[in-house]
């Protein structure tokens, strides 16, 4: 393992630099994706060498591999027994922050997905998007094999229609209209968020899970998805990715602009964002009407 304060500055020069790259960072996709790999590149930095028995998977966005600046960076550890690695779990967690690397981490074992089928709906679904990251690669085999098979049809027809009722939850809490005035651009209705379900649900109803090791975002492998299997045709597909891409390129500003989470696009961002992709003062609320059509 290289030293922990050389990794560290480096990654906080390349990170920066990222952060940066006005060109890359124009380019959504793009963007997210290289973030992305520059997290895992220095998780195989940090923990090189290092044995775990058990698995430690990227979660939520960092999985789907698309991170915005500051998005939480979410790892989930798959341990057959949690009570024996405490201490090995709190080293790598110790580890990956001193090193820069500020996640966020779940602690999880196979009795977890039958608990949270029943109880836990976010936490459920968090298990249809994890990435392998390290360790044993036939505990993580299991581990999705055990996912799908503790979904009956009865339970995913259950799943499902929760999922609809979380949309109206949502929507009824940062807005029900892809018009919103000031949006969440994650979780107003038209927002991120809205795609993802379709995924999650989409996941369920099919017993797949969509994530894999190509160095593309989740979305546009669910979208490819979706087109060979005759659901949508290559135009609509273009239409979607192009969308998802733009309302993800203005919650990747938000972010640069806030330094820091803030998903809310507000009066005083929107004017902003318009200027710096190249609007002028006159006709910056024709980028938001490009951006409400892409909601």
């Amino acid at each position: 393992m290289q030293d922990i304060k050389n990794i560290k500055d480096q990654f906080q020069k390349e990170r920066e630099k990222l952060f940066r790259n006005k060109n890359l960072l124009f380019d959504s996709l793009k963007f997210s994706i290289a973030y992305s790999l520059l997290i895992e590149e220095n998780i195989y930095k940090v923990l090189s060498g290092k044995k775990l028995n058990g698995v430690l998977a990227a979660a939520g966005s960092f999985s789907r591999r698309e991170l915005s600046p500051y998005s939480d960076i979410d790892l989930m550890f798959i341990i057959p027994e949690a009570d024996k690695n405490a201490d090995q779990i709190r080293e790598f967690v110790t580890l990956l922050w001193d090193s820069g690397i500020e996640v966020s981490h779940t602690v999880r074992q196979f009795s977890d997905i039958t608990k949270f089928l029943e109880e836990d709906l976010h936490a459920f679904t968090q298990f249809f998007e994890t990435r392998f990251l390290f360790g044993k690669k036939s505990i993580y085999k299991n581990w999705n094999e055990e996912i799908i098979n503790s979904l009956t049809e009865e339970n995913r027809k259950d799943l499902i229609y929760k999922f609809f009722d979380d949309i109206k939850s949502r929507h009824k809490k940062y807005g029900g209209s892809p018009k919103v005035l000031e949006p969440n651009v994650k979780s107003s209705a038209g927002g991120l968020r809205d795609l993802h379900t379709v995924e999650w649900i989409y996941s369920i109803k099919n017993n797949i899970i969509l994530t894999n090791q190509k160095e593309i975002t989740q979305t546009e492998r669910f979208l490819d998805r979706i087109k060979s299997d005759k659901i949508i045709n290559s135009r609509t597909v273009t239409r979607l990715l192009n969308s998802y891409a733009e309302i993800l390129r203005v919650r990747n500003l938000l972010h640069i602009f806030h330094k820091r989470k803030h998903d809310r696009f507000e009066f005083k961002d929107q004017e902003k964002i318009a200027i710096t992709l190249g609007a002028n003062k006159k006709n910056w609320k024709n980028f938001m009407y490009n951006y409400f059509s892409a909601t």
